[in-house]
């Protein structure tokens, strides 16, 4: 992926500013796209794009209220960007850090699954807008950009029971070239490196390590998992137990209703599918905490194997 800052400066001013402008033409431009983002109602008869439409209490104030803060390392869905520095509030309308990473925490596990190549840097350019010197305002994701992300990603987001949300409609986000400084879809050529597997999620010979470490598990459970969510660096899974197959009684007692998958955000999963199918995971308790081993999808041949595990005397 290309240097945040290129992109912006090359897909919005490449054409914008005469050969040979000054420095200080230049600023006047930024500037007049900054009020346009600002105003958009005062040019509506030139620009298409309306106003952005965030219901009035999530909206951004204007640009003297704002500040810039340094994108935090536990911020995990938007550290390591190209970018170090975002603005606040976002574009979201989230004032505080705190709140920020509350809002995006449900939103990690989308980008692992790898729907689409620039979902991280679509959903960082709302959470985490750049902040650049001399422009003061937030600045917008492309429409282009969202309406890859929200075609790619749709069809992931309802196998889960989720549709794409109202406050990411794309009709509210700039159209590139139209005049308005936005982050632009990329169009290059350039291969895209595939996301690593998650170690739970690795299907190769998992059936035969259950086979060897039955007794040594301290949970074996066929589950549903209804929702997915991200808290620092993890996956959680929150799920439906629909068979307790093997289960180490221990001290205090851990609720059945949540997994956790090490390192989740930076893997992806393929095996989970969507919320209606039952899987069939193994793991440990740690830390007052159900981590996962290995997670496949139930079928007949898992049913046989447990059914003559459950007859092993652990």
């Amino acid at each position: 992926m290309r240097q945040l800052s290129i992109i912006i400066l090359y897909a919005t001013l490449a054409n914008a500013i005469p050969d040979g402008s000054t420095k200080r033409a230049a600023v006047e431009k930024l500037t007049s796209s900054k009020n346009l983002l600002q105003n958009p109602g005062r040019v509506r008869t030139h620009f298409v794009p309306p106003p952005f439409n965030f219901p009035p209490s999530r909206q951004s104030p204007p640009h003297s209220d704002t500040k810039c803060e340094i994108i935090p390392e536990h911020f995990g869905l938007c550290y390591g960007m190209e970018y170090t520095r975002m603005r606040l509030p976002n574009l979201l309308g989230h004032v505080t850090m705190n709140e920020v990473l509350q809002q995006s925490s449900s939103w990690p596990p989308l980008v692992s699954k790898g729907c689409n190549p620039e979902t991280r840097k679509f959903l960082c350019s709302l959470f985490a807008p750049v902040c650049m010197k001399g422009i003061e305002t937030s600045i917008p994701p492309c429409r282009s950009l969202c309406e890859a992300v929200r075609d790619d990603c749709s069809r992931t987001m309802r196998k889960f029971g989720f549709s794409w949300p109202e406050i990411l409609n794309c009709t509210q986000f700039p159209q590139e070239h139209a005049g308005m400084l936005c982050i632009p879809e990329d169009m290059s050529d350039l291969p895209t490196i595939p996301p690593k597997v998650c170690q739970p999620c690795r299907q190769k010979q998992a059936l035969q390590l259950l086979k060897n470490k039955f007794c040594s598990f301290d949970f074996v459970m066929k589950v549903r998992v209804k929702r997915l969510s991200y808290d620092n660096e993890e996956t959680r899974m929150v799920i439906r137990t629909k068979k307790t197959i093997r289960w180490e009684n221990t001290r205090p007692r851990i609720r059945k209703n949540a997994l956790w998958m090490r390192d989740g955000l930076h893997c992806t999963c393929s095996v989970i599918s969507n919320n209606k199918k039952s899987y069939l995971v193994t793991g440990w308790k740690i830390d007052q905490k159900l981590v996962v081993h290995s997670i496949m999808k139930w079928n007949r041949r898992n049913k046989r194997v447990i059914k003559r595990l459950k007859r092993r005397k652990c």
